[in-house]
């Protein structure tokens, strides 16, 4: 006979009205050496729809569901490199494009081509680093405008459990509890 054994994860869970409250508080977690991993928030929209079949779900039906759907956070530093890279990728591919497709010799106006080309590519790049920021910044005010942000943290021990309940209130939280949530071995 197969045995099955439950293991229980131990999560501190606090709703926030605002992303600069979320995101002081995250950063104040991690200060404080609660890990980037013990720390989530609502997984995409899509995840939300699939498990409850409107992206619209309040708050308070996510915070004690082990079924919400949960994302690791990314932070505006995050945020920031990817648009940098995103940047710096248009730049490459628009001097790659030039520097294949011009004449081997190097005349004036290949060297402008060029650099236009590598322009251009920077261009399309930060128009596409805008759009990730905006989707961003629209994904948490969505939330605020929906009943407020939903930030998890998994919570070993108890105390980490106070420090964490402790910096929870500290950044304006309410709601703020812990749970339990079994999880299958």
């Amino acid at each position: 006979m197969k045995s099955t054994y439950t293991v229980v994860k131990h999560e501190a869970v606090g709703i926030f009205d605002s992303y600069e409250q979320l995101h002081d508080t995250i950063k104040e977690l991690e200060t404080s050496g609660i890990g980037r991993r013990q720390i989530s928030v609502r997984g995409s929209d899509a995840a939300v729809t699939r498990e409850y079949g409107q992206p619209s779900v309040m708050p308070e039906r996510l915070e004690d569901d082990p079924q919400a759907p949960h994302s690791p956070i990314i932070g505006a530093e995050e945020l920031g490199v990817a648009q940098g890279v995103l940047i710096g990728v248009g730049m490459y591919i628009g001097a790659a494009l030039a520097f294949y497709t011009l004449p081997q010799q190097a005349t004036t106006g290949s060297v402008v081509i060029a650099l236009l080309a590598t322009l251009a590519g920077a261009g399309i790049g930060a128009v596409l680093a805008r759009y990730l920021g905006s989707q961003y910044s629209f994904f948490f005010k969505k939330q605020e405008a929906e009943g407020g942000l939903v930030l998890w943290i998994e919570t070993p021990s108890t105390r980490e459990v106070e420090k964490v309940e402790s910096i929870l209130y500290k950044n304006g939280a309410h709601h703020i509890h812990t749970h339990d949530i079994p999880v299958a071995a």
